[in-house]
C-alpha cells in the first residue's frame, strides 16, 4: 500500500483562472513474482535471477487537476494490470544490479511502459 498525499499551493495562473490540486490517493498492489536463482560458477558470489511479475494496481482517486473549477482525471488509472519482466544479481558481494521493463495498462486507452535500472552498493 503507497498513500500519495502530495499537495502543491492552490493559486492563479496569469490570467486569474484557479487552478487547484486534486485528492490524495491510496494505492494497493495485488500480484505475484515468479523468479529463477542462477549461480554464474559453483561456489562463486555471482548470482543473477531473471524474473516474471503480474500485479494488479488500485488507485483509489485518480490523478487530477482543478482548473477554473473544471475537473480533469487521468481516466483509466483507477484499476490497472501490469506485466513486469526483469533480472537481478548480485555482481560482487556488496554490488547489486537490477534492469526490468514494465507495461501497465487500464481502461479508456491507459496504456504505459516503464524501464528501470538500478545499483545498490553495501558497505
Amino acid at each position: 500500500m503507497i498513500y500519495q498525499g502530495v499537495h502543491a499551493d492552490n493559486f492563479k495562473d496569469t490570467q486569474g483562472v484557479a487552478i487547484n490540486h486534486g485528492s490524495d490517493n491510496l494505492q494497493t498492489r495485488l500480484g505475484f513474482k515468479t523468479y529463477l536463482d542462477i549461480l554464474s560458477k559453483a561456489g562463486s558470489i555471482l548470482t543473477y535471477s531473471p524474473y516474471l511479475a503480474l500485479n494488479y494496481i488500485h488507485n483509489t482517486n485518480p490523478y487530477s487537476v482543478n482548473i477554473n473549477n473544471v475537473e480533469y482525471t487521468d481516466q483509466g488509472s483507477n484499476n490497472l494490470g501490469e506485466i513486469k519482466l526483469g533480472i537481478e544479481g548480485h555482481i560482487t558481494q556488496k554490488n547489486q544490479l537490477w534492469i526490468s521493463a514494465s507495461y501497465v495498462a487500464g481502461s479508456h486507452s491507459n496504456q504505459k511502459y516503464l524501464g528501470n535500472l538500478g545499483w545498490k552498493y553495501n558497505f
